[in-house]
């Protein structure tokens, strides 16, 4: 009876990380799905894109790339609903859609 050596991970150099990460961006194609065919960790693959992107090394996505990269917005994102006059009587309710269900309801009345 023989007895299987388990796999080690394999360690991939930051060449071969750009090498991928341009393979990506060639393909019309999802991050899950590049990660799927290619068995590799997804968050692995973001941390990657993320890391190499910020470095210049990889061009930023377009904005019509931005969605289908799937890579999360930048947490410095603001939405300017520009200035509430507060000297007026009038009624201001703002509500904003948080998504699995969750609506946060801001409410001046």
């Amino acid at each position: 009876m023989s007895i299987k050596k388990p796999q080690t991970p394999h360690v991939r150099s930051y060449d071969e990380w750009c090498t991928l990460v341009h393979q990506y961006e060639a393909e019309n194609t999802t991050i899950k799905a590049f990660c799927q065919q290619r068995k590799i960790a997804y968050s692995t693959f973001c941390k990657w894109l993320s890391k190499l992107r910020k470095s210049s090394v990889i061009s930023q996505p377009s904005q019509s790339n931005a969605v289908q990269s799937e890579v999360p917005p930048k947490s410095s994102d603001f939405l300017d609903i520009g200035a509430i006059n507060l000297n007026q009587s009038s009624s201001l309710e703002l509500r904003l859609d948080l998504g699995d269900g969750v609506v946060l309801t801001l409410l001046r009345r």
